[in-house]
């Protein structure tokens, strides 16, 4: 009884451990589509962004949307938001929104 117990509990691991990596190193999870939507961004458009932060063939389950959201607010200073927005199995929506200035400076000569 004990011995068929050992058999399965180490027959489930192994399985459970084939479920796990065949989840992360399948294609099938892989991002395969990237929409951004931006909204009053004046420094950067959407395929801009989409180049830059490159989430195409990344794990689905792996995509850090905190990464995404610093990466773009560094290389782009006209964003004031962003969020990202997961569709399983492999899209990805990032709503990008741009900072509205307050003061215009007008350069004559």
């Amino acid at each position: 009884m004990a011995r068929a117990l050992i058999t399965f509990i180490i027959v489930f691991i192994l399985l459970l451990i084939i479920i796990i990596f065949s989840v992360f190193r399948s294609n099938f999870f892989s991002i395969k589509t990237v929409d951004v939507v931006v909204d009053k961004l004046s420094c950067a458009d959407s395929n801009q962004i989409k180049n830059s932060i490159q989430l195409i063939g990344q794990n689905f389950f792996l995509f850090n949307s905190v990464k995404v959201r610093e990466n773009i607010r560094n290389n782009f200073l006209c964003v004031r938001d962003v969020k990202t927005s997961r569709h399983f199995p492999s899209h990805v929506s990032i709503f990008v929104s741009g900072r509205e200035p307050k003061v215009l400076l007008l350069v004559f000569g």
